[in-house]
């Protein structure tokens, strides 16, 4: 038999514990190259990083745009597809939703520009302030010498309404001063009616108008001085106002033609300078400017659905275009309500 020897176990010395090992920090001292290399890894690995975030952070987000539009800018919500091929003569343009305050379409809309006869608008909203609806406006042959022909007649007597109603309707400078006169004759706290019509746009919140007739003919011309001056919002702002406040200021507006009737019993019609006014299905109310240095102004509110008034305002187009943006306003807005926004039920 084979005998197996046996295995004795050997002794193990163990090592003696160095306690002088050098450290990490004393490793780099020893060996300065590896540390420099592994300091330039560490470096090209923080540059890489920092260009995947950066890349990845510019890829997906998106930065929303400004409710103000820059001078030149024109901004449009993705939403509202009809609006990305409108081009417009205007300067200035503003479509709101006055139900939600909501903003569909806008150019330029914080620019302050000359208004014209949409001054008006606010001529009536100052005057309804300080006159009753049994106040009569007598006109002046001062009043009848103002720019611009409307055919009226000194010494006529018209209730305030009636006088309201023919200003808007036509336009009439001559009928804006007797109201601005009449204004003056009664107020007691002797303050001028453009002073009266300026703080009225603070009371409104139209912090860019400045209001220095009661007309918006311009100043001067030649000199190329401009009358009153807005900007579109401003401008929504007070046709809002009017619609909630004074609905009847712009009642008529919203026919072709108007009948008024002087105190003397005297009729006539006369024919809304918004050559649009039957061309607007839902239209409520509008006004119309024009001088040679605000060009064509004109401001409209219809009716999107049930009680759901919008408001187009279109500043320094043309005589002509100022129609032609209009109504490429409307149909945009009217088929954005169609396609997109639910209207008031």
């Amino acid at each position: 038999m084979i005998e197996t020897p046996s295995l004795l176990p050997v002794p193990v010395t163990p090592a003696p514990h160095n306690n002088n090992r050098p450290g990490f920090i004393a490793t780099f001292k020893r060996n300065p190259f590896m540390a420099m290399f592994i300091v330039l890894i560490i470096i090209s690995a923080l540059i890489v990083l920092g260009l995947i975030t950066t890349s990845l952070l510019t890829e997906n987000h998106q930065s929303p745009q400004s409710d103000i539009a820059s001078s030149s800018q024109v901004v449009i919500p993705e939403i509202f597809k009809e609006f990305n091929l409108i081009s417009l003569e205007a300067q200035s343009a503003l479509v709101m939703d006055t139900v939600t305050g909501t903003k569909l379409y806008w150019k330029n809309e914080n620019t302050q520009l000359p208004l014209a006869s949409i001054t008006k608008l606010m001529t009536a909203a100052t005057a309804a302030d300080y006159l009753s609806e049994d106040t009569i406006i007598t006109l002046s042959q001062k009043d009848l010498d103002t720019e611009g022909e409307s055919d009226l007649v000194a010494g006529e007597n018209y209730s305030f309404d009636n006088a309201v109603r023919l200003m808007m309707q036509i336009s009439s400078n001559d009928m804006a001063e007797a109201l601005s006169r009449t204004v003056e004759e009664k107020d007691p706290s002797s303050k001028s009616f453009e002073e009266l019509m300026n703080e009225k746009a603070l009371q409104i919140e139209m912090k860019s108008s400045k209001f220095n007739n009661p007309t918006g003919l311009d100043t001067d011309e030649v000199k190329g001085i401009a009358g009153p001056v807005s900007t579109a919002s401003d401008i929504e702002k007070l046709f809002s106002y009017v619609l909630d406040n004074e609905l009847w200021i712009v009642e008529s507006t919203g026919s072709p033609t108007a009948t008024i009737t002087t105190k003397d019993g005297r009729r006539s019609v006369v024919q809304n300078t918004n050559i649009l006014s039957s061309d607007l299905p839902g239209l409520i109310g509008s006004k119309t400017g024009y001088t040679l240095l605000a060009g064509g102004n004109l401001v409209v509110a219809f009716d999107a659905g049930i009680a759901h008034p919008v408001i187009i305002v279109v500043l320094g187009s043309s005589k002509e275009g100022r129609f032609k943006d209009m109504k490429t306003l409307y149909n945009a807005s009217m088929s954005a309500f169609k396609n997109s926004i639910p209207t008031t039920i």
